[in-house]
């Protein structure tokens, strides 16, 4: 999900720079195994809004997807071809490192046109791709932009697939839940200044997503596993950007906080913390993380409550792309620490923190060794390898004049390897 960095994305919506193009800086790779905080290149290639198969969740399963496993990545060149490579799930290697594994489209959407790049869903048929196809035979243009989707065949094929009625939408999102079996998707249009949802293979199911500002550059949107809803940051009457639930089976969009504060990049989950109950996480006024429950109140209903509110040090006091993971039964969200308020600035340096959301491990930890480079970090996503969860993100090299892609890098949480395998929690 992308509060991605200097793109626009799934979660962000703000434009990409010209820079962050193809660059490739030819660098020596790091070794395969280092200490938590050590950062180590993955790719000498700016593989840009690249995202991971529910492999990631520390679950290598070789046989799904037809044999093709879900140790994967997808993204999408700035020639229109989307890629999907392996993961080694021993090493978090990318296989090949340049990201260009198995060629599956020609006529794909890069995320710099559009706000966002391919995006995994679950459905019967295992992992799906859906992403931004222009029709063949045509110009590359808003007129023949559609919703697609990838999947897998058996023998290592894929079957590309333009969506009915999608003509002119784009940006498309979808369920991560390994329990749905046809996902609902959201997406814009193709000036996003709108959204929807549908389900995938019914257009007849669209619905608008009835949120103010929840197509612009400062709005957010993420599916809520185990549910048909998507947590949006839109504006409120208040004037203020506020969290709202939209159902997508019904249309109805819920007002869930009310603060005199903005309130963005919200992720909703199933936390083992707190019994399952779900919990969101998100990011206020720009610079403090902050968590959500819904407690109890006298009369027995209930109200979203901020439960914690981690503020970010002071020499990085700005967060930005918060996303979050399970593991061995805690809840981790991790995130840029800017010294920035403009995120998109990349020529100014960053670190990468993590942070629990109970009140005993809810200190912010940094990821990155003390002493390293001065560069910025951009874009983290999270793999659980068999050595534990690594984050991942592209590196950015600024020397006064020019800036300059470093690659791919990650770093290792140093939380170790999971006590027994692990699902994404889900609670319907």
């Amino acid at each position: 999900m992308m509060v991605k960095s200097a793109k626009r994305d799934r979660s962000s919506g703000h434009p990409l720079p010209w820079w962050q193009w193809g660059a490739v800086a030819f660098l020596t790779l790091g070794a395969a195994a280092a200490h938590a905080g050590t950062e180590v290149q993955v790719s000498t290639t700016n593989i840009f809004d690249y995202e991971f198969d529910w492999g990631r969740n520390g679950v290598n399963c070789p046989s799904c997807n037809q044999g093709a496993g879900n140790s994967r990545l997808a993204f999408i060149d700035n020639t229109y071809k989307l890629w999907v490579a392996s993961v080694d799930p021993a090493t978090g290697n990318f296989i090949p490192a340049n990201g260009k594994g198995v060629q599956v489209d020609n006529r794909a959407a890069p995320a710099a046109l559009y706000l966002n790049g391919p995006e995994w869903v679950r459905s019967a048929l295992g992992s799906q791709i859906v992403y931004t196809r222009f029709q063949p035979g045509v110009p590359i243009s808003d007129a023949s932009a559609n919703l697609a989707t990838a999947t897998d065949l058996s023998g290592g094929g894929w079957a590309v697939t333009t969506l009915d009625n999608s003509l002119g939408k784009v940006n498309p999102m979808g369920s991560s839940d390994l329990a749905d079996p046809v996902p609902y998707l959201h997406y814009q249009n193709t000036s996003t200044s709108y959204a929807f949802s549908r389900l995938e293979n019914n257009p007849a199911s669209e619905l608008p997503i009835t949120v103010s500002g929840v197509g612009d550059a400062s709005s957010f949107r993420r599916s809520v596993d185990g549910t048909n809803k998507v947590i949006v940051s839109g504006m409120a009457a208040s004037g203020y950007y506020q969290l709202f639930l939209y159902d997508a089976t019904t249309g109805v969009s819920e007002q869930i906080t009310n603060e005199k504060a903005n309130i963005k990049g919200a992720s909703m989950w199933s936390a083992p913390e707190y019994g399952g109950d779900y919990v969101i996480a998100a990011v206020r006024n720009g610079a403090a993380i902050v968590i959500y429950r819904q407690l109890t109140n006298g009369d027995g209903s209930k109200t979203w409550t901020k439960v914690l509110k981690q503020t970010l040090p002071v020499a990085t006091p700005y967060v930005w792309s918060p996303e979050y993971f399970v593991h061995n039964g805690k809840s981790y969200v991790f995130f840029q620490m800017n010294t920035s308020p403009d995120w998109s600035d990349y020529t100014q340096p960053n670190l990468l923190g993590m942070m629990g959301i109970t009140t005993d491990n809810a200190k912010i930890k940094k990821l990155v060794s003390s002493g390293a480079p001065s560069r910025a970090r951009e874009d983290p996503e999270y793999f659980i390898t068999e050595q534990g969860p690594f984050i991942y993100y592209n590196r950015y090299k600024y020397d006064g004049t020019k800036l300059t892609s470093e690659g791919i890098w990650r770093v290792d949480t140093g939380l170790g390897p999971a006590v027994t395998p692990q699902l994404s929690a889900s609670k319907r």
